[in-house]
């Protein structure tokens, strides 16, 4: 992976996973029924990134908007980690993997910090 175009694609890919991650641990499966996750940049020239989710679960969830602000959240945490690492030129030339393992290890890290 070379271009920047493809790091930025990549960084929305993995802060997507990431977010989703983030449910799965927080939303009981059996009450979880559909969740929609849209990360893209709105401004590609100031690198302004967006970050919404759709979830439907069972009314007998409590605290669903509460876990869907958390998640939004981490997944800002780790855009502006990896923006800043793109913006010095360290992701230029990683591939797919050593992105994704970077964005792991420092969610990681903010779950162990939390």
């Amino acid at each position: 992976m070379s271009s920047s175009d493809e790091v930025l694609n990549e960084i929305v890919n993995v802060v997507a996973e990431e977010v989703y991650k983030y449910l799965m641990r927080r939303l009981p499966e059996k009450l979880l029924e559909d969740i929609v996750i849209n990360v893209g940049f709105t401004d590609i020239n100031n690198y302004t990134l967006e970050i919404s989710v759709d979830a439907m679960t069972s009314p007998l969830l409590s605290g669903l908007d509460e876990i869907i602000n958390g998640a939004i959240e981490f997944g800002f945490k780790i855009a502006d980690y990896l923006m800043d690492k793109f913006r010095r030129g360290e992701l230029i030339g990683l591939s797919t993997g050593e992105i994704e393992r970077i964005a792991e290890e420092y969610a990681k890290s903010l779950r162990n910090n939390a």
